[in-house]
């Protein structure tokens, strides 16, 4: 059973991995195969990894048979529905989901969608139907190196097309409420709990950690808060996933168990330990309800639902087969919870503790052994942290520690014991949850100074797959029972995760990256020893370009020094990422033409004339001449020209025809580069054709948004490209683009990270 699991798991993941749904005639010849082999026992394996392939590429095409057609994008859509989710405060109004009703005149069905209402936003509950005007686009993400994959996590959660309700005063008639919430009582009750938690703890900075642990909503946590927990490895404490339901799964059935003992004609009508069981599993059960069913509850219920119904059955099986049906189970109610690194995370904490606890003798005490599986845990977990976020908490054991059974024992039962008394007496359960509240009043000071202490975050760079799979076979050697030769062996198995790094430019060479930031502009040009930034991108509310996108890649890349940080001026789609770079990475010095905004000891204002060579590469500004002059201006962007002896590459801001015309006129021929950045990300006030003609590069890279509100790049930009004969590139359709320099063969290759890395789930 084992092994037809693991190749039904691997035929899943096959699939996952293709860039396009294959044709229906390859499925069915899969099916047909299945179907005519099934019974040959030497062919096994490979029907089985047929057999997951088909389950997936079935659930694939469901899903992408949904959404919104081209030509509906960015267009007003009359809608009916209903609302499935509780709506999100946002910033400038709120967020929901929404399952919309089969329509005449849209072809296909949009399913699922996301969508913002801005402004004076109704009261709205979840269950309730509406007619809504929406405009609507498919789901779209940044696509970079070491980013988070936004539109593959959109494809998990079965939401087809993002958007927002049409507001204005035209618009308001359209929105009408169709019918009052019916159903979701769960979800109105959540909703009503966070009402009641806000009036209980008005003042608390742990209220979003109380309404994260009791209704799985966290979405009001600080990031402050996020950060402390994320370095201390217990950010899993903060989400109702398999270690919550199984506490109170586990407490359920101690109690159940010890008070159903105490009657001869219960345990007579049922074993004291089916009762138990049965009532772990409604703990479990209502506890999942809590948390609104998310995905994490949904695998520890259904891991519980196994063992126990193993109980009931009064089956006896190990722990192993358990883990693996749970495992099978997870995979046939939706095949791509594989993209979420909970999912591996989950069941690889099992199943190291299984390993290197089952089975054999302690003769230890019980603190020793709630000791040691953080230890194994911390050990046995690495790798997938390391590969999947790059950094691993060096002290979460100790941290664990300390907080899981605070936080277990203490603040769960509380906050669930709240939820449950607080319809029949609101004073009993706010009581609880002060206690509750006091109790993290008590542990946050604690894991903010193990947070701070010396080293408490390893990072490193991407490691290839490949060390990651060396890396798992060292765990399983260091977890090992003692009796096992060359445990020790383990530590050379995991050392090239941590030792391999990535490739950097040999002296001479040059490597250029234009980062997809959306409608914004961010540049990383890395030479054999130093790193330039050119701008850092935009930012919205607590997020910004550079949280997102330039951090991210800045790790995966290995690199802990930007030696120098130029903003080009003082645009927010150009600057809005500048503090949180400054706060996530060293950066040696700062060049911008608005120095009196970015004072500080190491930075300096950009000015035409000022250059630098680094490693065989040449660096030199352009313009402005007098940053005065231009104060406030888009014409007061820094020009920058980067050569080497394999190519030229000029980024020219946010400039126009104005400063393109003196720039020509000043330098003339020698404005040739292999490779422009389009100045204002392809606005028809910029790439002037006299301009075009006088740079003549061979590409040209637009920063642009996908189907942002100017229309970027011009049509007649693009006719003027054209006319050139340059190759086109831009970030919202191509990713990150990335160009490497030779100085001897000059441009070796240029890579489009989102078609590289295209799956079934990504626009295309």
């Amino acid at each position: 059973m084992l092994a037809r699991i693991a190749c039904f798991s691997l035929g899943i993941l096959i699939l996952q991995q293709l860039s396009q749904l294959p044709s229906w005639y390859w499925l069915l010849l899969f099916a047909m195969a299945f179907l005519a082999l099934k019974w040959c026992r030497t062919l096994q394996w490979p029907l089985w990894i047929m057999l997951g392939m088909l389950w997936c590429a079935g659930h694939t095409a469901w899903l992408l048979h949904q959404g919104i057609d081209d030509a509906d994008e960015g267009q007003d859509l009359l809608i009916n529905g209903k609302i499935v989710s509780i709506p999100e405060p946002r910033e400038r109004g709120l967020r929901f989901l929404f399952s919309v009703d089969p329509h005449p005149k849209i072809t296909r069905p949009l399913g699922l969608i996301q969508l913002n209402w801005y402004g004076q936003v109704p009261d709205l509950q979840i269950g309730e139907r509406w007619q809504l005007k929406v405009r609507l686009k498919k789901p779209n993400g940044f696509m970079n190196p070491g980013g988070f994959d936004y539109e593959g996590w959109l494809f998990q959660k079965k939401i087809r097309a993002k958007g927002y309700v049409r507001s204005g005063k035209n618009d308001q008639d359209a929105n009408q409420r169709l019918a009052a919430s019916r159903g979701h009582w769960v979800d109105r009750y959540r909703h009503w709990l966070s009402d009641e938690i806000d009036q209980r703890l008005p003042e608390s900075e742990y209220a979003g950690m109380i309404k994260a642990l009791s209704i799985g909503m966290r979405q009001q946590m600080s990031d402050s808060q996020w950060q402390v927990l994320t370095a201390t490895g217990t950010n899993h404490l903060m989400a109702i996933s398999g270690l919550h339901v199984g506490l109170v799964a586990g407490l359920a059935m101690l109690m159940v168990g010890r008070l159903w003992r105490l009657s001869a004609t219960l345990c007579l009508r049922l074993p004291a330990r089916k009762a138990a069981a049965v009532a772990g599993l409604l703990a479990a059960l209502f506890y999942a309800a809590m948390a609104g069913f998310a995905i994490p509850t949904q695998r520890a219920l259904i891991m519980l639902a196994v063992a126990l119904g193993a109980v009931l059955l009064q089956r006896q099986i190990t722990v192993a087969p358990v883990l693996a049906m749970a495992w099978l189970v997870v995979l046939l109610i939706d095949p791509f919870s594989t993209l979420s690194m909970g999912f591996w995370l989950s069941f690889a904490a099992v199943a190291v503790i299984v390993y290197s606890m089952g089975g054999r003798s302690h003769t230890r005490g019980l603190s020793w052994r709630y000791a040691r599986i953080h230890w194994i845990i911390g050990i046995g977990l690495a790798p997938l942290l390391l590969f999947a976020f790059l950094k691993v908490p060096l002290y979460s054991f100790v941290a664990n520690f300390i907080a899981v059974p605070v936080v277990g024992l203490l603040v769960v039962p509380l906050v669930l014991l709240a939820v449950m008394l607080m319809p029949l007496s609101s004073a009993l359960g706010g009581g609880l949850l002060m206690v509750a509240n006091q109790l993290f009043q008590w542990l946050w000071p604690l894991l903010q100074a193990i947070s701070n202490w010396p080293f408490a975050q390893w990072t490193q760079q991407q490691p290839p797959l490949w060390t990651l799979f060396c890396a798992l076979l060292g765990v399983l050697l260091l977890l090992a029972p003692r009796s096992w030769p060359g445990r020790w062996v383990g530590l050379l198995w995991i050392a090239p995760i941590l030792l391999v790094s990535p490739l950097r430019p040999h002296d001479g060479a040059l490597w250029f990256t234009l980062l997809d930031v959306g409608q914004g502009l961010s540049v990383v040009v890395e030479t054999a020893h130093h790193t330039l930034i050119y701008d850092t991108g935009a930012a919205s509310g607590r997020m910004d370009s550079s949280k997102m996108v330039l951090l991210p890649y800045l790790r995966s890349q290995g690199i802990s020094y930007v030696d120098r940080l130029v903003v080009s001026h003082d645009d927010r789609d150009h600057s809005g990422g500048v503090a949180s770079l400054l706060e996530g990475v060293a950066v040696g010095e700062l060049m911008t033409p608005d120095i009196e905004r970015f004072m500080g000891d190491r930075h300096r204002t950009c000015q035409a004339g000022y250059q630098w060579h680094w490693d065989g590469v040449q660096f030199s500004f352009l313009h402005p001449e007098e940053p005065a002059q231009w104060r406030g201006d888009n014409n007061r962007s820094c020009v920058l020209k980067i050569q080497s002896s394999g190519g030229t590459v000029l980024i020219v801001g946010d400039i126009e025809r104005r400063v393109e015309r003196q720039l020509v006129e000043q330098f003339n021929g020698s404005l040739a580069s292999d490779i422009l950045v389009a100045g204002h990300h392809g606005s028809n006030s910029s790439s002037s054709a006299r301009f075009i003609e006088a740079v003549s590069p061979q590409y040209v890279l637009y920063a642009a948004g996908y189907r942002n509100r100017y229309r970027f790049p011009h049509a007649d930009v693009v006719q003027r490209f054209v006319d050139q004969q340059t190759k086109q590139l831009n970030s919202a359709e191509s990713g990150a683009i990335q160009f490497k320099i030779s100085p001897q063969q000059g441009i070796l290759a240029v890579e489009e990270f989102r078609l590289r890395m295209r799956r079934l789930w990504h626009r295309h």
